[in-house]
């Protein structure tokens, strides 16, 4: 065998099984068996000898009560590893730290997937608050600071599906959501565009606010959002000092990326 047939050879099970994590990773949420079989053109069956193997390696998990498949903990694990490995990732943990250490607030950095939101970062506050979100945890995104950013900056056509679950999802009684058309989403993401970062109070946890900025790339697209978390009244006002710091951090990691001033 010579050195070119060497690299072009393989294990075919292990093939097969990326495929099959990789089809996982393709479906918005939960899925049958059934599915994920035709989605790789393969018997059920043999399918799920797969999926089997893919469970016990932590890669995907099995719900209990519909029998659907799903992405595993390893499959995160592996995912947010490739995620420190991109420069971004690098400049925003060294941001991060600045907001921090200079404001007292827990810092977080959020990135787009097929979920929403999802923190990949987080250095929690002097003094921890109680939120029930760490890291791998995916934010609304209607009602957190993260998701509006990436409402205003994502095309349309990436949000949309998560707009009209959440949009679906607001009770009938709701008492006056401030987000519940399109009229409503339009006027937020003018405002999202217009300062340049997101600000909610009380929307997604009572008793805390948070602001979101944008991260940019050279072409001007949106990789990350870096976000501070504080108890009601934390963060002041467009013009606090916390929320310029906020901006001033956001904008160095974009030009980092490329983006030009």
């Amino acid at each position: 065998m010579d050195i070119e047939e060497k690299r072009r050879s393989g294990v075919q099970s292990i093939d097969v099984g990326l495929r099959i994590l990789m089809s996982l990773a393709e479906f918005p949420g939960p899925v049958a068996l059934k599915d994920v079989s035709a989605h790789v053109d393969m018997s059920p069956s043999r399918c799920h000898r797969y999926l089997v193997s893919l469970i016990r390696g932590g890669l995907a998990v099995q719900e209990s009560d519909t029998g659907h498949y799903n992405l595993g903990t390893g499959a995160l694990k592996l995912g947010l590893a490739a995620l420190r490995r991109l420069d971004v990732m690098h400049f925003s943990v060294e941001a991060l730290k600045t907001l921090q250490r200079q404001t007292g607030h827990t810092a977080m950095m959020t990135v787009w997937s097929d979920s929403g939101p999802t923190i990949v970062r987080m250095l929690e506050s002097d003094a921890p608050i109680i939120v029930n979100i760490r890291i791998g945890s995916t934010l609304p995104i209607l009602t957190s600071a993260s998701g509006q950013v990436f409402l205003a900056y994502l095309p349309r056509l990436a949000t949309q599906p998560l707009v009209d679950r959440a949009l679906a999802s607001i009770p009938h009684d709701a008492p006056n959501p401030k987000l519940h058309d399109d009229a409503s989403i339009s006027a937020m993401i003018a405002q999202v565009r217009a300062s340049g970062m997101s600000r909610i109070k009380d929307d997604l946890l009572p008793g805390l606010e948070a602001i979101c900025a944008p991260v940019f790339n050279s072409q001007n697209d949106i990789l990350a959002g870096l976000a501070l978390l504080a108890p009601h009244g934390g963060l002041a006002d467009d013009q606090g000092e916390a929320t310029q710091l906020l901006r001033s951090v956001a904008q160095n990691v974009s030009q980092k990326m490329g983006l030009e001033n």
